[in-house]
């Protein structure tokens, strides 16, 4: 029964290990990234034991979601990468002495110098798509400083919202060709970094005349946001498209 249970708790704390976790907050240049710090891309606290075990003689709380105890927030000026606050997941109180305590160092004017960060890290901006997002920065430090960055953003081509490019596509159907029915159409595809989809594929189609249709007009699409996760293009998503009297109405050229 003992091994059952260490077995049960060993799968349980793998899996709670791979749940993403909430991201660390990065500032750089005015604007807020989200850090990768998941299981993959540990944030640049965990390298201190000590934290989790001043956390836990506090507390016994615990989620997949947060499973370091924390988040904390960093900010870069001049090129140097600063602590400026930690917070506990399980109320929100900034727990910043307890850091100090922990790892024997000390914010001064609100903020740590973090000279002990070294490595890769990945922060993501703006709008996201799963895990990946359409603005984002490769960060390279060395003992606290920020040696270079590598930023990855969309082309301007991409349509500004959903609702211009809805319209575009609604637009675009040749409805005088299309039976009088109602279809709703679900279209995988897959995009590259230019934004241009490089294979697409209906998944749900009662008609064969929708699906084709559908398919035809997201070719005409100019250019869609690219989102990257690391650098890398994440580009498979899907639309859904509506065949009915009133997108009919609403969209056919007279």
């Amino acid at each position: 029964m003992k091994i059952l249970l260490s077995v049960l708790l060993f799968f349980f704390c793998l899996e709670a290990k791979s749940t993403d976790q909430a991201p660390d907050i990065l500032f750089y240049e005015g604007d807020k990234y989200e850090l990768y710090t998941n299981h993959a891309d540990m944030s640049p606290l965990e390298s201190f034991d000590q934290i989790r075990e001043e956390l836990s003689k506090q507390s016994k709380w615990w989620s997949s979601g947060c499973w370091r105890g924390y988040i904390a927030e960093w900010v870069i000026e001049n090129g140097q990468l600063y602590l400026t606050k930690v917070k506990s997941c399980e109320d929100g109180k900034i727990v910043n002495a307890l850091i100090e305590k922990a790892i024997k160092r000390k914010f001064v004017g609100g903020k740590m110098k973090a000279d002990w960060v070294s490595g890769v890290y990945w922060g993501g901006r703006g709008e996201r798509f799963w895990n990946a997002f359409d603005k984002e920065v490769m960060f390279s430090f060395q003992g606290g400083f920020l040696e270079s960055t590598i930023k990855h953003t969309s082309p301007n081509c991409s349509f500004q919202n959903k609702d211009t490019l809805y319209h575009f596509i609604y637009s675009n159907i040749d409805w005088e060709k299309m039976p009088s029915t109602r279809e709703e159409v679900s279209i995988d595809f897959e995009t590259n970094k230019e934004g241009k989809i490089i294979q697409a594929e209906v998944r749900l189609s009662n008609g064969t005349e929708f699906g084709k249709e559908a398919l035809r007009v997201l070719k005409m699409v100019p250019c869609w946001k690219v989102y990257t996760v690391r650098g890398e293009v994440f580009g498979w998503r899907d639309i859904d498209l509506i065949f009915n009297e009133e997108n009919r109405k609403k969209y056919q050229r007279l």
